[in-house]
């Protein structure tokens, strides 16, 4: 009785002991130093405790709903929906029907794998073949599938996130929501154009609800377009988003011009628009004067409610390294991949609100774009600079060589006529003409 408890006590003893540390130390052998060799025979001493010896003792409710594969689970335990913690859920059906579909060759990759890819890429932004090696692809083929899914994409996630708020968050809405302007309450959105760098600069329109909510953006454009150009551009959805419905009439209008038209809040760089629709502009100062403590004031409040601009841009060049870094990538893929990154700034913006951090970011990104532009100017005066310098010394290296040559051929000129008359008049006399 006493043999076979021994025995079975050796015997669990013997399955309780790791040996791959002494395994791997008979493989090694005199090539690890001593302290290795220690290290590995003190891990084989000691025992490991079987799975089926370990007890929980304390109780944990999220561990038992979890642990009763309930397909809710994870919601109930986070308080969430499953379109939140999906994000492949929403746009499934849709991806079905418009991407990888119809004749040529098929993706080899699926749709959920390829989103996560496509929301690295624009998370981490770089050139292509940088982007590649973390999934190990080659650079066109994995540039051709992820764009392709964004321009599948695109449609649905601008559609879904970013119109239809521009239609259900009214200002009857904002008004009972308690989401409206907290200076300037008649305001219906306020619109600024944001800048990134690239080769050739661009700009991009966009227009925010008081909740941050993006609910317009426009395609980008290139070279030097004023605010003011972009504004008169995208007129029309201005002019339309603007007017007041049939039911909105009741609402309190407190602006100094109640006018059948909602106002709209911008920067300075909108002069003008306000001979077309209802817009709010900070005051400029007069040449040689002072601005009134009205107008002060009054400044004061649009900037305060224009802030949620500043908000949203920089939580979204935070996020997405394709729109706050250098864009190098094909421009005419710009809008896709812009857009598509606004509306799912929307969808953040549901999860996690806007923070004053945010703007921020967004204020440093300004003062580098700044501090780029100025760098790029002074070089360009530098080359100008050195430019004229060479030339000046250029010419006048040339003026003199033509003045020296221009000399010598008139003292060539003299001396050749001196020697032709005396030999004229020698031969044939002087007055032989005349």
């Amino acid at each position: 009785m006493t043999t076979t408890a021994n025995l079975a006590t050796s015997s669990e003893s013997e399955e309780s002991v790791d040996v791959a540390p002494v395994a791997r130390l008979a493989f090694l052998g005199p090539r690890l130093p001593f302290r290795f060799a220690a290290r590995f025979l003190r891990k084989a001493s000691l025992s490991l405790v079987a799975s089926a010896q370990l007890e929980f003792k304390a109780h944990s409710p999220p561990n038992s709903r979890h642990a009763a594969s309930d397909k809710q689970s994870l919601c109930l335990i986070t308080s969430s929906s499953n379109a939140r913690l999906n994000v492949h859920a929403i746009p499934r059906t849709y991806v079905t029907k418009h991407w990888n579909v119809g004749s040529g060759r098929k993706s080899k990759v699926s749709a959920r794998d390829l989103l996560l890819m496509l929301l690295a890429s624009m998370k981490h932004c770089g050139s292509w073949d940088v982007v590649v090696v973390t999934f190990k692809q080659h650079s066109p083929t994995f540039q051709k599938r992820t764009v392709s899914l964004a321009k599948a994409l695109h449609h649905f996630l601008l559609r879904k996130y970013v119109t239809t708020d521009g239609e259900k968050y009214s200002m009857t809405l904002l008004t009972t929501s308690g989401h409206q302007f907290a200076y300037l309450p008649f305001v219906r959105y306020a619109t600024d154009v944001t800048f990134q760098q690239t080769n050739v600069p661009s700009g991009i329109e966009v227009s925010f609800l008081p909740n941050g909510f993006a609910i317009n953006c426009t395609a980008h454009y290139k070279d030097r377009v004023s605010d003011k150009a972009i504004f008169d551009y995208n007129l029309e959805f201005h002019v339309s988003d603007l007017s007041k419905e049939a039911t909105e009439d009741c609402i309190a209008d407190h602006g100094e011009e109640a006018t059948n038209q909602w106002a709209v809040i911008a920067d300075k760089g909108y002069q003008g628009i306000q001979r077309v629709v209802r817009a709010l502009l900070p005051k400029k100062k007069p040449a040689g004067g002072i601005l009134t403590l009205e107008d002060v004031r009054s400044n004061d409040s649009i900037a305060s409610d224009r802030v949620i601009v500043e908000n949203v841009f920089g939580r979204m060049k935070k996020l997405w390294a394709v729109c706050g870094e250098a864009y190098r990538w094909s421009r005419d893929k710009y809008d896709v991949l812009f857009q598509t990154c606004m509306a799912l700034i929307n969808v953040h913006i549901r999860l996690h609100p806007l923070r004053a951090d945010d703007g921020v970011v967004y204020s440093q990104y300004i003062n580098r774009m700044s501090s780029i532009g100025s760098k790029k100017d002074k070089g360009k005066k530098t080359s100008s600079r050195t430019y004229r310098t060479k030339r000046k010394a250029r010419l006048t290296l040339m003026l003199a060589a033509e003045s020296s040559l221009v000399a010598r051929s008139a003292v060539g000129a003299s001396e050749f006529d001196l020697d032709l008359g005396s030999n004229s008049d020698a031969e044939y006399g002087s007055n032989l003409l005349f």
